[in-house]
């Protein structure tokens, strides 16, 4: 069976077009996408399957391949965020039902924890967090977010209220150079986050104002690095990692 890989390349560029004029991202971020999604047409062509047809497990089975090539895992991350952006692009233009990335994860490196986790080890990681507690939800939508994304600890804890689009699942982030690029966001982070923002963060402002998105338990103040460093390590150990 052959199949054409015109019509996968076309979706291809029709969400890269997408990004460029709404989203105004920069050619190089373009260019970054358009690799990532390279790897994802050349690993549906070997398959012989067209990228409508690809479902959960498929992607599962092509990030295990991303991961067995020796790149990165925050290469990895980057690569599952940009596929999860593109099937919701498909879905929203009526070329399919529902995105089959939105619960793909990736195994990948934490920080401040002395391995790499397998997808087992960083749902425990996950499930750590007592969401129960404002703190607790804080934790749990800091380390979805961090995990469906791939961002930098420093891009993540100086997010601000502005930066953030659940509707639309995206986030905006400032990285290395000074340099705004557009990140998708995972059904489960994305309903962490809006978890977190009803009732966690209301609880640890306490009335006062903030435009960080994750704040301190005091309240206010953005969580630092070496205080989101001191929760993963918390949860790591908790988790028994």
């Amino acid at each position: 069976m052959n199949v054409d890989t015109g019509e996968g390349r076309a979706l291809a560029t029709g969400y890269l077009d997408e990004l460029r004029v709404s989203r105004r991202l920069s050619a190089n971020t373009i260019l970054a996408y358009r690799r990532d999604l390279d790897h994802l047409l050349a690993f549906a062509a070997d398959e012989e399957r067209a990228l409508e047809t690809l479902d959960r497990h498929d992607l599962e089975a092509f990030v295990r391949q991303l991961m067995s090539s020796g790149l990165s895992p925050r290469s990895v991350a980057r690569m599952v965020a940009c596929v999860r952006g593109f099937y919701r692009f498909l879905v929203q233009d009526g070329h399919l039902v529902g995105n089959p990335a939105d619960d793909v994860r990736a195994p990948r490196a934490w920080p401040s924890l002395p391995k790499f986790l397998s997808v087992d080890e960083v749902d425990r990681l996950l499930e750590a967090p007592d969401v129960g507690t404002p703190t607790g939800l804080r934790d749990r939508a800091l380390l979805e977010l961090l995990y469906a994304t791939g961002m930098r600890v420093t891009e993540l804890v100086t997010l601000r209220m502005g930066a953030i689009n659940l509707d639309a699942g995206f986030l905006t982030c400032v990285g290395k150079g000074a340099k705004e690029r557009i990140v998708p966001i995972g059904r489960v982070a994305v309903d962490w986050v809006g978890r977190y923002l009803a009732s966690g963060r209301p609880a640890l402002l306490k009335k006062r104002k903030s435009v960080q998105l994750f704040v301190n338990a005091r309240g206010g103040a953005s969580l630092s690095r070496i205080g989101f460093w001191k929760v993963i390590k918390k949860y790591g150990r908790q988790a028994g990692l």
